[in-house]
């Protein structure tokens, strides 16, 4: 078990690398970190970390989102680097999409045109 010191620092750690990009399978991952099934436990159990983790993710997203512009403008003029970016950016804009639909999400107008007819029933007029 973890103490609430260790788990603070873990926490903390988390966010960082999240922000850096990591995945939190990639981060589970290393030695001395707990594995993804006590991450998502204490998700569950702490208002607190779960708030934390939500912003790592937004954080994580943006520095996605910078990759795009990276991805871009490094990307070599051959036919298949260029195919690669286009998946990659395409990725990582469908990850964007959903994570943070209001930012990202495709913009959708709904637009009525025609006639509507409306009945009114009263039911105090005999």
């Amino acid at each position: 078990m973890y103490s609430e010191k260790e788990r603070k620092k873990i926490m903390n750690r988390i966010f960082e690398e999240m922000t850096e990009g990591k995945s939190l399978r990639k981060i589970c991952d290393v030695k001395d970190m707990p594995n993804k099934a006590t991450i998502l436990r204490w998700l569950l159990d702490s208002e607190e970390f779960a708030t934390i983790i939500a912003r790592a993710r937004v954080n994580q997203l943006e520095h996605y989102m910078d990759l795009i512009f990276e991805k871009a403008e490094t990307c070599d003029l051959t036919t298949e680097a260029i195919q690669k970016a286009k998946l990659e950016i395409d990725n990582i804009k469908w990850v964007a999409s959903k994570l943070l639909p209001k930012k990202y999400g495709d913009k959708v107008a709904l637009e009525h045109s025609g006639t509507t007819t409306t009945k009114i029933i009263r039911d105090d007029i005999r």
